[in-house]
């Protein structure tokens, strides 16, 4: 009997110890979330309000208001509509915009930003995407040259394998002789005109407009903006190309200032760390799937024609691709940047994922 009377008195006061536990993690909770400040932040973005990246851009503002109890919320601009592609790094730098949405190839002076992007660099969009947002993390020059200018890099990117996209065929070297490409920087440019193309540097933004007028013939873009821009209206043949030929978009990622990062609580980085951690899976998940109904919708919906490069054009490609590189490299070391251990310590995390995915799959997929 006394027996019975101990056991039932330890188990009462074992509820009332886990009762009064967890009221006061309950407080702790609470009086974490007040230390948070309200805070209406702008995040300027050169993307369009579609798209993979234009889901995840949303994923952010949602879940950061929703999570920080809704004292932390953000406005996006989209399309260049605060900040152009030119001054968006600066407008960052300065607090024009709290966070922006951007690429390297619009700061050509940020050598180790660039190197994310350089030909031959094209992967599985889930390696591609998990070894750029792990270069913001971890690799020391590239985290430096963002801090020199009040920056810090956050998510992963990858624009999708690239193609070109035509009003013509662009199969054979004849088809491409002397036909107006868009083009978005040097090295890009110098590949075109390897090929024999007339290299148009211009924005994604003006492109559409370009395709339709005439302006250009052709773009080297991803899959997926054929659907975000809607390029099928003008657009009706996709050439795929090689990916040692490539350059491909790994370098776009949402920048934030420093001065206001580092003003957030430890609590609220580490709420935008676990929701960047979630978009980088989500964002290459979403793209592999986008790319494959982009393709099915091009073919069957909008009568389009994928077709596949003649091997001459396609080793001229390759080859010039990897004289930039080199010589984009060279340029930079005689300038005393060290881009190549950049180069190689991206190249190093990419082919790491892509193995990880051939021995175990995607994680979505176990």
């Amino acid at each position: 009997m006394e027996k019975k009377k101990v056991q039932k008195m330890t188990g009462l006061m074992s509820l009332v110890f886990l009762l009064f536990l967890g009221v006061g993690l309950t407080v702790n909770s609470q009086a974490a979330s007040t230390d948070i400040p309200e805070m209406n932040l702008k995040l300027a973005t050169i993307m369009p309000s579609r798209g993979p990246l234009a889901d995840n851009y949303n994923y952010l503002a949602k879940e950061l208001e929703r999570r920080t109890g809704g004292k932390i919320k953000i406005k996006i601009y989209w399309a260049q509509t605060l900040l152009k592609a030119p001054d968006l790094v600066d407008g960052v730098s300065k607090g024009v915009a709290e966070i922006g949405g951007t690429a390297a190839n619009f700061n050509p002076q940020m050598a180790h930003w660039n190197a994310l992007d350089l030909p031959g660099n094209a992967s599985d969009p889930y390696a591609a995407v998990m070894a750029s947002a792990r270069m913001y993390r971890e690799d020391p020059r590239l985290k430096k040259e963002l801090a020199d200018r009040n920056l810090v890099g956050t998510i992963g990117y990858y624009s999708g394998k690239g193609t070109l996209q035509s009003r013509m065929p662009f199969v054979t070297l004849k088809d491409m002789k002397g036909k107006r490409i868009r083009t978005y920087g040097a090295l890009t440019a110098s590949v075109q005109k390897a090929m024999g193309m007339v290299p148009v540097p211009m924005s994604a933004r003006e492109l559409y407009e370009a395709l339709d007028k005439g302006v250009v013939d052709a773009s080297g873009i991803g899959w997926q903006w054929l659907s975000n821009l809607k390029l099928w209206e003008s657009v009706k043949h996709v050439t795929d190309t090689p990916k040692e030929g490539e350059t491909c978009g790994m370098s776009a990622t949402l920048l934030i200032n420093k001065e206001t990062w580092d003003g957030f609580p430890q609590s609220v980085r580490d709420t935008i760390n676990e929701i960047n951690t979630e978009i980088n899976e989500r964002f290459a998940k979403t793209l592999i799937t986008f790319i494959e109904k982009s393709k099915k919708e091009f073919v069957e919906k909008h009568g389009g024609t994928i077709h596949i490069l003649d091997k001459e054009p396609a080793d001229i490609m390759v080859k010039a691709a990897k004289q930039a590189r080199e010589e984009w490299l060279s340029k930079w070391e005689v300038k005393g940047q060290d881009v190549k251990s950049t180069h190689l310590n991206f190249m190093f995390m990419k082919n790491a994922y892509e193995r990880e995915i051939k021995e175990k799959g995607y994680p979505w997929e176990n």
